[in-house]
């Protein structure tokens, strides 16, 4: 670096030279160091949603540790982020609040009609009567060995199965319902 713009034939050789050659030099790896740390800023904003996930998780890890919540407890909470928001974080419910209602119905119509249209008690059902059913969906995530509803208990809800298997056990049977089943309210198996 020292000897760029004199060649290495001819070094600087006073000290006003030696000066502006350091100067330059130094000059050039800051612009360097400048430009690496923009591109590396670029990239670390260019996924916002992903560098909110990284902060929910460090927040949750934070609460987990302060709580002095079990190992394992941890990890299926992790799991359940994971899942269920796949590397990015966004606030669904305050995202559809905002929205109109038209727009908030074309949503959730788009998320949840085919579910339920799979359930042979809505197959003929009026499409505002549909809607309005849609509109009081919300998304639950389950984890594998979670118990959903306790055989006899009261059901106030109706599950739609968008991916994933459900065991059901009781006294009498046993079924396994896969994406696109449903269960639980009154329309249960049992």
């Amino acid at each position: 670096m020292l000897s760029i713009g004199y060649g290495s034939a001819n070094p600087p050789t006073g000290v006003a030279e030696v000066w502006v050659t350091i100067t330059s030099a130094v000059s050039g790896y800051l612009l360097y160091m400048s430009v690496i740390a923009n591109v590396a800023t670029q990239l670390s904003h260019a996924d916002p949603t992903a560098n909110a996930y990284r902060d929910k998780m460090n927040d949750i890890q934070e609460y987990m540790s302060y709580r002095k919540l079990p190992q394992d407890l941890c990890q299926r909470i992790f799991t359940y982020y994971d899942i269920r928001y796949q590397g990015r974080w966004y606030n669904e419910e305050e995202i559809l609040n905002e929205m109109s209602e038209p727009l908030k119905e074309e949503v959730k119509h788009h998320l949840c009609a085919r579910l339920v249209k799979k359930v042979p008690l809505f197959q003929h059902c009026d499409l505002n009567f549909l809607n309005a059913v849609i509109m009081h969906l919300n998304i639950e995530l389950f984890q594998p060995g979670e118990v959903i509803i306790v055989e006899g208990s009261y059901r106030d809800r109706m599950y739609f199965l968008e991916y994933g298997r459900v065991l059901m056990k009781s006294k009498s049977m046993t079924k396994e319902l896969k994406a696109g089943d449903y269960f639980g309210g009154f329309f249960c198996l049992f």
